[in-house]
């Protein structure tokens, strides 16, 4: 088993940092931002879809979802991971910047 794990930061329209804490070796990835809220990590060797699992944390409270998963119909073996917001009153979720902060990315990748 091939493990990345990784904290990850985002803020204002910038590229979300890592501190990787244990690599892939050979196989870094490299992050860009999609839109608001939406990032995708290109690793130098793309994630077999069938042999990798993504998990991601959240240190920012109750009102911040993220979701982490693999793409497997635009850039094939990419991660992409979206940070959305919940409105207090309404409860509704809307993509947002700034809410990553030292977010536990977990990728765990069969060999």
């Amino acid at each position: 088993m091939n493990t990345y794990t990784a904290l990850l930061s985002q803020t204002e329209s910038n590229i979300p940092n890592d501190t990787v804490l244990d690599g892939i070796p050979g196989n870094p990835i490299t992050w860009s931002r999609l839109g608001v809220g939406i990032y995708r990590g290109t690793p130098a060797v793309p994630f077999d879809v069938q042999k990798t699992a993504v998990m991601i944390g959240s240190n920012n409270g109750g009102r911040y979802l993220f979701n982490a998963f693999i793409d497997w119909e635009e850039e094939v073996g990419t991660i992409i991971v979206q940070s959305l917001l919940q409105d207090p009153s309404t409860k509704e979720m809307t993509y947002t910047d700034n809410a990553l902060y030292n977010s536990a990315l977990t990728i765990e990748q069969r060999a």
